[in-house]
């Protein structure tokens, strides 16, 4: 049994898979598996897939189309290993990033996650556009469910990306979300509810910005992705225990209010005027908060080819990080 079960649901990724497998191989920490699973690909994902000689890449295809839930469901399925390690089709891990882990989940036995902070890449990934900050940049930090709200509000930065969030397969609690968004992070968060985890100091993650289906699936916004947000953590914190963790979720996707954008962008506009209504029954307050409106009305009044050019050209210079402040740790 492996130690680590390399989850990678993957689909139309035959241009970029390569990589993120090269960065598999070049892990210090070598005892894992990697299970694919190809959602139905019309590319030439498979054949990417195969080129690979090592008997710890493991291909399976899923016959038709799941999307993104039904993919990742398939992949828990079949995962061998001691822990669950999730990976985007097109993201960079650092070469330590399985050692890292490894270690984190041998801080104590109730360990039962681990997350990291992340920064996202357009064309280069020692180039970042876009970041979340870390929880303790000096230490890899045991948490715990009855920490302050700040540590909280930092784990949910984490969960938007499954890309290296990784599970104890003993300890894990909840399962696949049917909804796109939370689809990896129900199983996350409910095993940590139950358990301590850890947060990984320094950046061992590097998001791919230009593949991801929140760019380029209209169709994954017909569910509102802040409704399944919040069901997700209705589901996962249900009951007077949990009325802190389920108050502060709701508030953390709710003040996301630059979402907005990404709908205007990628969906339509009675979507989009949905989520926007929805911003404002979950967080009342943000009928006061002129980030809200700015947000609101400023992607309602530009045309949405304008607001994606407008969006990836300023985005990054807003954003990114000083120089030389994050970078993938060697």
């Amino acid at each position: 049994m492996p130690y680590f079960s390399i989850l990678m649901p993957a689909y139309n990724a035959g241009p970029v898979i390569g990589e993120t497998l090269d960065c598999l191989l070049a892990q210090t920490f070598t005892d894992w598996e990697c299970i694919v699973v190809d959602d139905d690909s019309k590319d030439d994902t498979e054949s990417a897939v195969r080129r690979y000689a090592d008997p710890r890449i493991k291909f399976f295809r899923t016959g038709s189309n799941l999307g993104y839930a039904g993919n990742l469901k398939r992949c828990f399925d079949l995962a061998e290993g001691t822990c669950l390690f999730l990976l985007g089709n097109d993201d960079i891990l650092s070469p330590v990033c399985l050692e890292r882990t490894h270690a984190a989940f041998e801080m104590a036995p109730d360990i039962a996650i681990v997350t990291r902070a992340y920064y996202i890449w357009d064309t280069d990934p020692n180039q970042p556009i876009r970041y979340t900050p870390q929880l303790d940049p000096t230490t890899d930090r045991i948490i715990s469910p009855d920490d302050d709200d700040h540590v909280w509000f930092m784990l949910f930065s984490t969960i938007a990306q499954l890309s290296s969030l990784a599970i104890k397969r003993e300890l894990m609690r909840g399962s696949v979300n049917p909804f796109c968004f939370p689809a990896h992070a129900e199983p996350f968060l409910a095993s940590f509810r139950d358990h301590r985890g850890v947060f990984l100091k320094g950046y061992l993650l590097a998001v791919r910005k230009g593949l991801s289906q929140s760019r380029h699936v209209s169709s994954i916004y017909d569910v509102s992705p802040l409704w399944s947000w919040v069901d997700c953590f209705d589901r996962v914190f249900a009951g007077p225990r949990w009325e802190r963790p389920r108050r502060l979720g709701r508030d953390f996707v709710a003040k996301n209010v630059q979402g907005l954008v990404q709908v205007r962008c990628r969906s339509s506009l009675r979507n989009f005027l949905r989520e926007v209504w929805l911003h404002v029954v979950y967080r009342p307050v943000n009928l006061v908060s002129w980030r809200f409106w700015l947000f609101a009305i400023g992607s309602f009044v530009m045309p949405p080819k304008a607001l994606r050019r407008f969006t990836d050209r300023f985005t990054p210079l807003v954003c990114r990080p000083p120089s030389g402040t994050v970078a993938l740790v060697r």
